[in-house]
């Protein structure tokens, strides 16, 4: 899932991470950063499946333009072997 939507929020990402921490239990990394914005994520391993959950709410400049970037991602990747 990928939101790339103006109203993205920090509560959006704690909704998120609330959900995802009552299916798999707590994140093993978690992670907030407001020096540059605001930056957070967190990640899951379950079995062979990474799950990370990332907010960006970047603003800066690009010569003369103000760039404000916000997204909320959730990826899962496959990151082992199955046994069968």
């Amino acid at each position: 899932m990928c939101q790339s939507v103006d109203n993205v929020t920090l509560a959006d990402f704690n909704r998120s991470e609330a959900d995802l921490t009552k299916k798999y239990d707590p994140p093993r990394t978690r992670k907030v950063d407001t020096q540059y914005g605001l930056d957070a994520s967190a990640k899951w391993t379950v079995g062979s499946t990474s799950i990370v959950l990332e907010l960006l709410d970047i603003k800066g400049r690009a010569g003369d333009k103000i760039i404000h970037t916000k997204s909320l991602d959730i990826t899962y990747q496959r990151v082992g072997a199955d046994k069968l």
